[in-house]
């Protein structure tokens, strides 16, 4: 059998191992919550940008109904909707 030194050097040796395997993990573990971080800034931010394009696809839909006489009443129902939703802002403003 091993003498006691040579056993408590081998698990003070297994100790340091896995300490630094620790700390090692500890900063990929913050790296990757950073990486996260950044990438759900820039999702918010692309979602920004579709929010924006949908509004002015609709914006760009309304204004050619205006030009055809046909899309007329398309056009007049998106306005009603429009300011049916505004009404609905101003109401719970006046709250």
């Amino acid at each position: 059998m091993r003498n006691t030194g040579e056993l408590i050097s081998s698990i003070e040796e297994k100790v340091r191992i896995v300490t630094g395997k620790l700390h090692e993990m500890n900063a990929r573990c913050e790296e990757l919550a950073n990486e996260k971080s950044a990438l759900l800034n820039t999702i918010a931010e692309q979602e920004k940008i579709i929010n924006e394009l949908k509004k002015r696809i609709e914006t760009i839909k309304i204004a050619k109904a205006l030009e055809s006489t046909e899309g007329k009443t398309e056009a007049r129902s998106k306005i009603d909707g429009i300011l049916r939703e505004i009404d609905k802002c101003l109401g719970l403003l006046n709250r």
